[in-house]
């Protein structure tokens, strides 16, 4: 998962979940918390993600050097 600058809380899956990233809402009060899709982005077996501003970065572990990672803009 990753912070945005703005507070806003970002959940990546794998490619288990087709390297779905999630928005998480209300995420201080987990009892009440809205996970919504958001869009599949990856690139290889999808790892970590990072947020800055509009920009999503998906980093992948595959086994060996250099790893993938890909840079996604989207509009949120």
């Amino acid at each position: 998962c990753a912070f945005a600058d703005d507070g806003s809380l970002w959940v990546g899956s794998n490619l288990f979940d087709a390297s779905q990233v999630y928005r998480v809402d209300r995420w201080d009060d987990p009892e009440h918390a809205e996970v919504t899709p958001f869009a599949n982005l990856g690139v290889g077996f999808s790892e970590t993600l990072a947020v800055r501003g509009d920009a999503f970065y998906r980093m992948s572990d595959t086994g060996g050097a250099p790893s993938l990672m890909a840079r996604f803009r989207c509009a949120r």
